[in-house]
């Protein structure tokens, strides 16, 4: 990839993830007391993103070195940032409403395998099966909104992007990572946001 392209994936994960928080936060205030947990670690997911392409962005101009940071940072993106929007979809889009606790379990859980994955030089098969099931989970629960072709639309979108992610041999978006990250952002922020709350009819776990 060359300099300039690096620069416009690194700009457009930024905005694009930065919309995508920006759209989360203005929902969550709306939906039901049980579903916000879910929605604040989507929103903790987009930031990570857009904390992602801003790093990026200044390592590709110069205007201040992040190095190792900077990768770190994306690696915590795609294993742990898209991990959590995706289980926020699956979760909302199953009519489940998990305590805050429960999230936090979630959380915790991801930062633990993904530090015991790297340690172990399990890193690039636990990729691949933490984009995979991401990317699945999404399309699942795309393919039940058949009666909105908005929700189905962006879902699909969404989908197909994450597995785009995923880190397969020979893959033809290997080195463009941050722009189809980017690409994914807001369909998959459109869809969390626009599926039905259950919570009232759902239990909490």
């Amino acid at each position: 990839m060359s300099a300039l392209a690096a620069l416009l994936s690194a700009a457009i994960l930024g905005l694009a993830a930065i919309a995508a928080a920006a759209l989360t936060a203005r929902a969550r205030p709306r939906q039901a007391e049980a579903d916000q947990p879910a929605l604040s670690c989507a929103l903790l997911g987009f930031v990570l993103a857009a904390a992602t392409g801003a790093t990026l962005l200044a390592d590709g101009l110069g205007i201040r070195p992040f190095g190792e940071a900077s990768r770190w940072l994306a690696r915590a993106s795609y294993q742990l940032g898209v991990p959590l929007v995706a289980l926020a979809i699956f979760a909302r889009g199953h009519g489940w409403s998990w305590s805050r606790p429960t999230w936090g379990r979630v959380v915790l859980g991801l930062c633990v395998t993904f530090e015991v994955a790297r340690q172990l030089g399990w890193g690039q098969p636990y990729a691949l099966t933490l984009a995979t099931a991401s990317a699945l989970a999404v399309l699942q629960v795309a393919l039940r909104q058949r009666a909105d072709v908005t929700r189905l639309a962006a879902g699909l979108a969404g989908g197909a992007l994450l597995l785009a992610l995923a880190p397969f041999p020979g893959s033809p978006t290997a080195g463009f990572e941050p722009l189809v990250l980017g690409l994914s952002a807001l369909p998959l922020a459109w869809l969390l946001c626009g599926l039905p709350s259950r919570a009232a009819t759902a239990g909490e776990v």
